[in-house]
C-alpha cells in the first residue's frame, strides 16, 4: 500500500515540476495515535537547471516550525533526530515519504521538507509558499464511520442493503483492521479495501425477516504497544409477511371428552396480523371466529379434528394448524367373520374386530375362557389360515385403551367331513361262538352323522340297520367277517370296519396209512389256534430214531402234524392225537385189535396153505419191490403204499374230555379157504374230526351211521365181478365204499360192514 501511495506521489511531483519548477506535494494534515507511528506521504520537484546537483547523497531533512527552524529529522542520520523514523526512496526519485515513529503529543506541530546537496543546491519547502503538514498526535482512536444504503426508516423483506464501515489510517507499518458482527450471527465477512488515509469494509446482503430488530457492529482494532479497538453499531428493521404461524393447545397434554380446551394461535410479522380460523375445509367456522383464541367449551368426539388459522398483514399471509385429538374410552365394539361364522374344515376365516375408540385401541383374542390364546394373539384381525375341528367355539376380543375396555364375542363353527371313524365291540372283538356282541360306531363330523352298518361277505356287502350302533349274535364261525359302518354327513363320508373273531374250542382229525412205516396226519382247528401232541400208550412222542414229526399252520386257526413211526407196533399200542387251546382240548386216538380167528381149521390144510400163501407173498413182494423202485425213480412225489395189515383204533376227546373208542376189525387174511362157510364180520367206526383223505381213514365231527361193505375176492377176480357181488349183497352207496384187493386171498369173501361218515379210499 505504501509503495503505491509513493508512486502516485512522485508521478504527480514529475508532472507539476516539469511545469513548475520548484513544488512540493504535501498532506495539509495528517492524524496519528499516540505511541504509534505517523506516516507522510510527500514528494518534491526542482527547477530543472538544479538536476545536474541531484544525487542520491543529497540530504533529505524535516524542520518543525518555520519560524524556529528547528530540524527534527535528517535522512543522512535518521536515528540521531529528535524524531525517528524512515525516509523512503532516493533523492534522485524526489521521494520525501517519511514515517516517524513513537510520536507523542509534544510533536504536535507544524512540519516543512528541506533538499540540500553539496553543490548549489539547496532549497527549504516552506510557507507559505510551499505546502506545510500538519501532525496532529491523537490519545485514543476516533469510532469507525457506519452508514447504510439505502438510508431509510425500515427495509422490505427481499431487498438488498449495505454496510460501509471505515476507520483512519495512522500508521502503515501497523495495519488496523474492521471486523463485523451481529445479533444474528457473531461473526459477518465484508468486503475490505483502503485509500490512502482510510480503511473501509463495504457488508451487502439481502434482507429477511431474520434481520428484524437485527443490530450490526463495526468494530476496528489499532495495533499501537497494545491492540485498542473502537466500535460503532446499527439497528435494523425489517417488514415482512407473516412467519412461524402457530397453533397450540391450552391446556397442553391430553383433550378428555367432556373436558374444556382452547387453541391459541400466534405469528412473527411486522406490521402485527389479523387471525381467522378454519375447520378441516377452506370455509370459514360457523360462526366466524377471529382473534388468536379459539375456545371449545364441552368437547367431544365429533370435535376431533383438523383446525386452521390463518394469520394476515398487508405483506401476505400464512396458515397454520393443529390436530384436535377428543380421546375416549372404546365403544360400539364389534366381532365380524369372513365369510361367514359356519365354515368348512381347510378354508381360511377371519374374525376382525370393530371398536370406535381414541387413541387406537390394543387389541386381544382369547377364546372361551378368561386366558388370553396361546400365544398371544393381537391387532384387529384373527386370521386361521387352514381351520380344523380344533378351531370351533367362542371368540373373543377385547378392545382396550388407556381410557378403559370393552368386549365382543362371535361363535365360529368349523365344519367337517366324518373322520376318525371307529368301530368297537362290546364286550369284544374276539367273542366265544354262540354269544352276542354289540358293535359300536363313533367319528367326529360337524355337522352330526347318519351311520350305515353292512357286512363285507367275499365282495359282496350286505346292508344291515342304521343307526350308531349294531347288535348280532353269533351262531358259528362264519360270522367272522368284516363289519363296516358308513359314517355320512352333508361334507362328505368315512367308513370303518371291524373283523369279529369268533373263538371256539378244537375240532380234531386224524388219518392214518400204514406200509413199511407207520404214517399218521392230525389237523385240528380252533380259535385261538390250537397245539398238537401225539400219544403212544399215554407217552408223549418227540423226534427220535424211530419217530419224526413235521408240524405246519393252516391258516390262522388250523395246524396239521404229519407223524412217522418207524418201529412195530403191537396190538396193544394206542396212538393218540391230542389238540388244545383256551378254550378246551379234544383228541382222536388209533386203537389195534385182532380179528378172531375160525376155530374150524385142519392142520394139513394150513400147513401146505402157509406154505404156499408165504411164497406167492414172497412173489409178490418182489414184484411190488421192483414196482415201487421204477415208481419212485418216475415220481419226486410220496404215496402211501396201501396195506390192509394195521389195528385202526380211533378215539375222540370232546370238551369235556370223555373218551368214546370205536373198533375196527383187521387182520392178515389167509390164503387158505376156510373150512366153515364164509360169514360177515361187522364193526362199528366213528371219525368225528378227520378230513376225507385219498387211501386214508378219516373221522367228521358227525356222528351219523353209514355202511360200506368190504369184501375179500379170490385172486383174479375182476372189479366188475366185485362190484356185481356188492350190489347183490348191500344197497350201493357210491360215496360211501371202498375197495381193498388182497391178491392172497382166496375166492371166498369176508364182507365187514362199518359205521362211517366219511370216505375213504385204500389200495394194497
Amino acid at each position: 500500500m505504501m509503495e503505491t501511495l509513493v508512486t502516485f506521489l512522485l508521478t504527480g511531483s514529475l508532472i507539476q515540476g516539469v511545469l513548475c519548477g520548484f513544488n512540493i506535494n504535501l498532506l495539509k494534515k495528517v492524524e496519528a495515535l499516540q505511541g504509534s507511528c505517523v506516516f507522510i506521504p510527500c514528494t518534491f520537484d526542482i527547477e530543472q537547471q538544479y538536476e545536474y546537483y541531484l544525487t542520491d547523497s543529497a540530504k533529505r531533512m524535516w524542520y518543525k516550525d518555520r519560524n524556529l527552524h528547528v530540524i527534527v529529522f535528517n535522512s543522512s542520520s535518521p536515528n540521531t533526530g529528535r524524531l525517528k523514523g524512515e525516509i523512503f526512496g532516493t533523492a534522485t526519485q524526489k521521494n520525501c515519504t517519511t514515517r516517524f515513529d513513537n510520536v507523542d503529543q509534544t510533536h504536535n506541530g507544524s512540519y516543512y521538507f528541506r533538499i540540500e546537496t553539496s553543490g548549489k543546491l539547496k532549497h527549504s519547502y516552506r510557507g507559505p509558499t510551499y505546502s506545510e503538514v500538519e501532525i496532529v498526535v491523537l490519545g485514543s482512536p476516533p469510532k469507525p464511520t457506519l452508514s447504510i444504503f439505502p438510508d431509510q426508516e425500515e427495509m422490505i423483506e427481499g431487498s438488498s442493503v449495505s454496510l460501509r464501515c471505515s476507520t483512519k489510517i495512522f500508521c502503515p507499518s501497523h495495519p488496523s483492521s474492521l471486523t463485523w458482527s451481529s445479533s444474528l450471527i457473531e461473526s459477518v465477512t465484508g468486503r475490505q479495501f483502503q485509500s490512502q488515509t482510510e480503511l473501509i469494509s463495504d457488508l451487502n446482503f439481502t434482507v429477511s425477516y431474520r434481520h428484524h430488530r437485527v443490530t450490526f457492529t463495526c468494530t476496528a482494532t489499532h495495533q499501537i504497544q497494545q491492540q485498542i479497538t473502537t466500535q460503532e453499531s446499527r439497528l435494523l428493521h425489517v417488514q415482512y409477511a407473516p412467519k412461524n404461524t402457530l397453533v397450540r393447545i391450552n391446556p397442553a397434554g391430553l383433550v378428555l371428552e367432556g373436558r374444556s380446551v382452547t387453541l391459541i394461535c400466534s405469528s412473527d410479522a411486522n406490521p402485527a396480523v389479523n387471525y381467522t380460523w378454519y375447520r378441516d375445509t377452506e370455509r370459514h367456522l360457523n360462526p366466524v371466529q377471529t382473534g388468536p383464541n379459539l375456545a371449545i367449551n364441552n368437547p367431544d368426539p365429533t370435535h376431533s379434528g383438523r383446525y386452521y388459522c390463518t394469520a394476515e398483514n398487508k405483506h401476505g399471509t400464512q396458515n397454520s394448524s393443529v390436530l384436535l385429538d377428543v380421546q375416549y374410552a372404546p365403544k360400539n365394539t364389534l366381532l365380524s367373520v369372513f365369510p361367514s361364522s359356519s365354515v368348512i374344515e381347510g378354508n381360511p376365516v377371519t374374525v376382525i374386530c370393530s371398536s370406535d375408540a381414541n387413541p387406537a385401541v390394543k387389541y386381544t383374542w382369547y377364546r372361551d375362557t378368561e386366558r388370553p390364546l396361546n400365544p398371544v394373539q393381537t391387532g384387529p384381525n384373527l386370521a386361521i389360515n387352514n381351520t380344523d375341528p380344533t378351531h370351533s367355539g367362542r371368540y373373543y376380543c377385547t378392545a382396550e385403551n388407556k381410557h378403559g375396555t370393552q368386549n365382543s364375542s362371535v361363535l365360529l363353527d368349523v365344519q367337517y367331513a366324518p373322520k376318525n371313524t371307529a368301530l368297537s365291540a362290546f364286550p369284544s372283538s374276539s367273542v366265544m361262538r354262540g354269544k352276542p356282541v354289540t358293535l359300536i360306531c363313533s367319528s367326529d363330523a360337524n355337522p352330526a352323522v347318519n351311520y350305515t352298518w353292512y357286512r363285507e361277505t367275499g365282495s359282496q356287502f350286505e346292508f344291515l340297520q342304521t343307526g350308531y350302533n349294531h347288535t348280532y349274535i353269533v351262531t358259528n364261525p362264519t360270522h367272522g367277517a368284516w363289519y363296516g359302518c358308513k359314517a355320512q354327513n352333508q361334507h362328505g363320508l368315512c367308513n370303518a370296519t371291524i373283523q369279529l373273531d369268533i373263538q371256539f374250542a378244537p375240532n380234531i382229525s386224524i388219518s392214518c396209512s400204514r406200509s413199511s412205516v407207520t404214517e399218521c396226519v392230525c389237523e385240528a382247528h380252533g380259535n385261538p389256534c390250537p397245539t398238537l401232541e401225539w400219544r403212544l400208550s399215554g407217552r408223549v412222542i418227540t423226534n427220535s430214531t424211530e419217530t419224526s414229526i413235521s408240524e405246519e399252520t393252516l391258516g390262522s386257526t388250523g395246524v396239521k402234524s404229519v407223524l412217522n413211526i418207524h418201529q412195530s407196533l403191537t396190538d396193544t399200542d394206542v396212538l393218540q392225537c391230542f389238540s388244545t387251546n383256551e378254550h378246551g382240548s379234544t383228541s382222536q386216538q388209533f386203537q389195534f385189535v385182532p380179528l378172531p380167528q375160525d376155530t374150524r381149521f385142519h392142520h394139513p390144510s394150513v400147513l401146505l396153505g402157509a406154505a404156499v400163501g408165504a411164497s406167492v407173498m414172497m412173489i409178490a413182494c418182489f414184484v411190488m419191490l421192483c414196482h415201487k423202485r421204477r415208481r419212485k425213480e418216475k415220481s419226486s412225489e410220496t404215496t402211501q403204499d396201501e396195506t390192509s395189515g394195521f389195528i385202526l383204533t380211533q378215539t375222540a376227546v370232546s370238551l369235556d374230555n370223555d373218551s368214546e373208542s370205536v373198533y375196527a376189525n383187521k387182520g392178515m387174511l389167509s390164503s387158505t379157504p376156510p373150512s366153515a362157510p364164509e360169514s360177515l364180520l361187522y364193526s362199528s367206526i366213528d371219525f368225528t374230526n378227520a378230513d376225507p383223505l385219498s387211501g386214508e381213514i378219516m373221522g367228521l365231527a358227525s356222528l351219523t351211521s353209514e355202511y360200506a361193505a368190504i369184501r375179500r375176492r379170490p385172486a383174479g377176480a375182476t372189479d366188475t365181478e366185485n362190484n356185481a357181488s356188492t350190489s347183490e349183497t348191500e344197497p350201493k352207496k357210491t360215496h360211501m365204499t371202498a375197495k381193498i384187493t388182497d391178491t392172497s386171498s382166496p375166492a371166498s369173501e369176508d364182507v365187514i360192514y362199518e359205521n362211517t361218515n366219511h370216505r375213504y379210499r385204500q389200495k394194497c
